[in-house]
């Protein structure tokens, strides 16, 4: 775990439900491109031609969406997995904040701690993070 990883964590939540949207909306076009071409006399139609083209981008466009979801939802279960590998006061603090996206007055509120009590364990969680860190070699 890294805390570019934790930091990002919320930001992939908010970009998973954007993903979603997207992808329904796709999902919508493309079957109403699909109803307009099936409905369509056949023959050399140009339209028809460019409503084919216009619905296979929309499909590749919805697999390069769905491989992003697949992407972040996977970066998320890792933040989770390793969140729950925390103690339950470290827990409480992290995912208030990280996952949330809550105010360290709101971390405070919620948890009951100190203004000093929830940055005292949200320091001593990244220092532990920069910690476990592979050192590079150069």
């Amino acid at each position: 775990m890294t805390i570019e990883q934790l930091e990002n964590c919320r930001s992939a939540k908010g970009e998973i439900e954007s993903l979603r949207e997207r992808i329904e909306r796709i999902k919508s076009d493309r079957e109403r491109m699909t109803q307009s071409i099936t409905g369509m006399p056949s023959g050399k139609n140009n339209n028809q031609s460019r409503i084919e083209e216009l619905t296979v981008k929309l499909m590749e466009l919805e697999e390069q969406l769905a491989d992003k979801l697949w992407q972040r939802e996977t970066e998320i279960k890792e933040v989770e997995a390793w969140i729950e590998t925390l103690k339950p006061y470290q827990r409480n603090v992290i995912r208030l904040r990280y996952i949330e996206g809550r105010t360290w007055r709101q971390v405070q509120r919620r948890t009951h701690y100190s203004k000093d009590g929830v940055l005292f364990i949200n320091r001593s969680i990244l220092k532990s993070l920069n910690q476990t860190k592979p050192k590079t070699v150069e």
